[in-house]
């Protein structure tokens, strides 16, 4: 650490993996206790080799270490008591992946550190669930997603990992105020059809939404399986929509008929949403969801939008 602090002045870029939270310290202080500051710093990314079992927590009262710095990454509990690393750079942060722990959560609170106005630049949020059973944080999906979506509240990119599993979805209409959002992923998600929907319609600039899984769900009353594609053109036109990519990813190997429910959402996206261009899924799968879409396009409901449809493949198989 002293070699970082040495080049305090000049240094843009430092990555640290530690095993010692005591190098924390180390890199943010001098040996006389006053700040290290690093004006030109532009990137720091802090790790851990393993989860300390009680780490120290640093901080420097008014200090401003970090005053241009862009993109944070704190990959372990965070190591601060207050809200250091983030001070003096509101206007400058662009990127932050941060792990989240009932100390990190508690301590971003406290601190105040993002506000509905603050960071005005942030493009791109990451939180990642910590090994801790977070929900014991949160009261509710809904409680997560309040913080969640407060952390740099204008991100148009946003990753955020789910622990409630598909209790996140009934938090999903907290989006709407959110409408800036551009690329979305919610890991360990499971989405129905009509919650995809719901939600890009409630996120006009949305384009590229990831999830885990994709299926028809619960019918809309009255409306049988071979209704839904002239209930979906009748009901849902989102015209104005910027949609164009579904990302579907499944931890377990998919049967063939989970092809054919994920194949008839994929065209029934399309058929509401006109930019919609493309599925992606795992790479082992892709020819089998390329199958799926082939053999449905030409049944009652898609074929007479087939010509518009059959763009799927080739869009399709070209991101594989």
């Amino acid at each position: 650490m002293q070699l970082a602090r040495y080049n305090s002045q000049t240094l843009e870029s430092f990555s640290m993996e530690t095993d010692d939270c005591i190098d924390i310290a180390d890199f943010i202080q001098n040996t006389d206790g006053s700040c290290v500051e690093y004006p030109q710093l532009i990137l720091l990314k802090l790790a851990a080799k393993s989860e300390f079992e009680e780490p120290q927590r640093y901080g420097l009262t008014d200090a401003v270490p970090f005053p241009s710095l862009k993109c944070l990454h704190i990959d372990f509990d965070f190591p601060f008591n207050d809200d250091t690393p983030f001070r003096g750079n509101a206007a400058t942060l662009e990127m932050l992946k941060i792990r989240l722990s009932s100390k990190t959560v508690s301590t971003l609170r406290q601190c105040r550190v993002f506000t509905p106005v603050s960071h005005p630049n942030m493009r791109y949020v990451r939180l990642v669930r910590h090994c801790d059973n977070i929900a014991d944080i949160f009261s509710s999906a809904t409680d997560y997603m309040q913080f969640a979506l407060s952390v740099g509240p204008r991100a148009s990119v946003r990753t955020i990992d789910s622990f409630m599993g598909n209790g996140i979805v009934s938090a999903l209409p907290l989006l709407s105020s959110y409408d800036c959002i551009q690329n979305l992923t919610l890991k360990d998600t499971h989405f129905s059809l009509w919650d995809a929907l719901a939600l890009v319609k409630s996120l006009p600039l949305l384009s590229d939404l990831h999830i885990t899984s994709l299926d028809i769900g619960a019918l809309p009353q009255g409306v049988g399986k071979d209704e839904l594609s002239d209930y979906v053109r009748t009901t849902y036109s989102l015209m104005d929509t910027l949609f164009r990519c579904c990302h579907i990813t499944r931890c377990v190997s998919p049967v063939r008929s989970y092809f054919a429910s994920l194949a008839t959402c994929v065209l029934l996206l399309a058929l509401a949403c006109p930019n919609f261009d493309y599925a992606v899924v795992d790479n082992i799968y892709c020819q089998q969801l390329m199958n799926a879409l082939e053999k449905k396009i030409d049944e009652p409901g898609f074929s007479q939008d087939a010509p518009r449809l059959r763009r799927l493949l080739f869009v399709g198989c070209s991101s594989c």
